[in-house]
């Protein structure tokens, strides 16, 4: 790996690797629905997390047929999202048995809530916080983060696992992947970074990984999940010890 300017950090899924919210986000759905539909639904995101179930990361899910199908190349016109990652497979488990957007977004949030009061449960990547400590020190390179999650809960858990100070720059709220290229060129013009210097760091291919390949930036896709699908990435690890030997390298370059 060659050295980098300015490195741009996904949040969940990417500095941390615990997984226990996901199980909260399904009692959370639970509490919309009626006791046979918490039981399917408890008993499918069990199935899905053994590999036994409908859904898998790395395909795209229609809510109106309420079915998905995998990724071939081009990206398919007649569904509605991507399932990048597990808050997305619970998200969709809920909506197939009845929960609306509404409730879906409900119990999103009092997860976020939960997250914040047990923090003790998220696992940040071993080594991650003493690799940002340094970055930060040295101000190389540049460290900054960009979430999806709302800023109330995002900014609260990062201070609480003590990092949030080694970033130039929380961005949250950022509606990736639609306006992940504005959040490129902001990041590039703001620290005047060309996109070959940059690299981006994340664990959902389509939020992540695609637009800043488009950008001109390396990446470093951290596909956990294992997804089959065609990709491009600069860098590809699939587990959180390989994520910070790639990372180290920059350090030393």
């Amino acid at each position: 790996m060659k050295h980098y300017d300015l490195v741009l950090f996904d949040f969940d899924g990417t500095l941390y690797d615990s997984e226990d919210h996901f199980n909260t986000y399904v009692d959370m759905i639970c509490t919309h629905l009626d006791k046979s539909q918490a039981e399917q639904l408890r008993n499918n995101y069990t199935h899905t997390r053994e590999g036994q179930g409908t859904l898998h990361v790395g395909e795209w899910y229609d809510p109106t047929t309420k079915t998905s199908k995998p990724f071939d190349g081009s990206k398919p016109t007649d569904v509605k999202y991507y399932l990048g990652d597990y808050w997305w497979i619970v998200h969709t488990l809920g909506h197939t048995l009845g929960a609306t957007d509404q409730q879906l977004a409900d119990s999103f949030l009092r997860t976020r809530e939960y997250m914040m009061t047990h923090t003790d449960e998220i696992r940040l990547v071993l080594g991650l916080k003493e690799w940002l400590q340094t970055a930060h020190e040295k101000k190389d390179p540049i460290t900054i983060l960009a979430t999806n999650s709302p800023e109330v809960d995002s900014v609260s858990i990062l201070k609480q696992l003590e990092v949030h100070s080694y970033f130039s720059e929380v961005i949250c709220n950022s509606r990736k992947p639609t306006h992940m290229r504005e959040i490129l060129e902001h990041v590039s013009t703001t620290y005047d970074v060309s996109p070959e210097r940059m690299l981006c760091v994340g664990d959902h291919y389509y939020n992540d990984i695609e637009p800043a390949v488009l950008f001109g930036a390396d990446t470093l896709f951290i596909n956990r999940h294992h997804v089959s699908h065609p990709r491009k990435s600069t860098y590809e690890v699939s587990t959180s010890e390989a994520l910070i030997v790639q990372l180290n390298q920059i350090h030393s370059s």
